[in-house]
């Protein structure tokens, strides 16, 4: 399927396939690249105008079940105090940094097995019901 069609598809059902999305990803013509820049632009224009986005970040644990040893948060890293923030707690900071003006909010921790799905769902749906977009990241 040529470029020009996915993107007048993405417009129109706001999806692409992972064929579709691979096949943009993969290709190596510069008109490709063009076309994927302008809709990227085109995109950005219509969510955050020209400004400056900002996002919040708030790192509500830094309890890692992983070792990696280029990360300061590893779980051998003996000499940093560890903490963790209630599903409570979060939300709470969610909303100060909504009051503030963030438009978004990035929530990231280690690899914290503390937290299932369903509690970061409930934090999600909480932030979202008060609308903050809420960007989940851990790991």
């Amino acid at each position: 399927m040529p470029v020009v069609e996915i993107i007048a598809r993405y417009r129109k059902h706001n999806m692409l396939t992972k064929e579709e999305i691979t096949a943009l990803l993969e290709s190596e013509n510069p008109q490709t690249t063009s076309l994927l820049r302008d809709e990227a632009d085109r995109l950005r224009q219509e969510y955050v105008g020209n400004g400056i986005h900002l996002r919040a970040l708030i790192e509500f644990s830094n309890y890692c079940i992983r070792n990696c040893a280029y990360c300061g948060i590893r779980r051998d890293n003996k000499k940093l105090p560890r903490y963790r923030m209630s599903p409570q707690e979060i939300i709470k900071t969610a909303a100060e940094a909504a009051e503030k003006g963030f438009l978004s909010v990035v929530l990231q921790s280690g690899d914290d097995l503390t937290y299932g799905p369903q509690v970061l769902a409930e934090v999600i749906r909480e932030n979202q019901k008060n609308r903050y977009r809420c960007n989940p990241e851990c790991g």
